[in-house]
């Protein structure tokens, strides 16, 4: 399928949708992951309407280190689907660009738990000082003990003056 290029990954990407067997669809997923072919056609599924499509091509993007889907992997984070955007949030950090991690800092607000703890993990990965205003801002509003456990880890990866402050801060007694 790989030297059938684009036509070979567009045969792939209709038998992992149409599969019924979650087995299958690991399968096709794997064959994907190894075509470089498959990121034009994955690009355009990132329009699909059915979200486990869009997350599906989202992941195998990541997989893939498609930079040039960064802009789509930026729009995919207003998804209405909380399992699209946690993939997009994934996307976007292992990308690593400062627009890409930049889009993220909205996510602190996501209405799903999981979503805003992918955001923390991949803003603590970047280490990206001017990404302290709003993990202080999110430390102050989160009530989730584990999102606020990811928040205190990711101000300390953060060595500014205002991330040390408060995790001195949160360690008073």
């Amino acid at each position: 399928f790989a030297r059938a290029g684009e036509e070979g990954a567009e045969a792939l990407i209709a038998q992992m949708i149409a599969a019924n067997a979650a087995s299958e669809r690991r399968a096709y997923r794997t064959a994907l992951a190894r075509c470089p072919a498959a990121a034009g056609p994955l690009m355009h599924l990132l329009d699909d309407t059915r979200w486990f499509v869009v997350r599906n091509a989202v992941e195998l993007l990541d997989e893939l280190g498609v930079r040039e889907a960064e802009e789509k992997l930026m729009l995919a984070l207003g998804h209405g689907d909380a399992r699209v955007r946690k993939s997009a949030a994934a996307a976007l950090s292992r990308l690593g660009s400062a627009r890409g991690i930049g889009a993220l800092l909205p996510l602190l607000r996501d209405p799903n738990a999981a979503v805003r703890l992918q955001a923390v993990h991949a803003l603590s990965a970047a280490r990206n000082a001017r990404s302290v205003p709003a993990l202080l801002q999110a430390q102050e509003r989160e009530e989730d003990p584990e999102i606020q456990h990811a928040l205190v880890m990711a101000l300390g990866a953060h060595p500014t003056d205002a991330a040390v402050e408060r995790v001195v801060q949160l360690a008073q007694p």
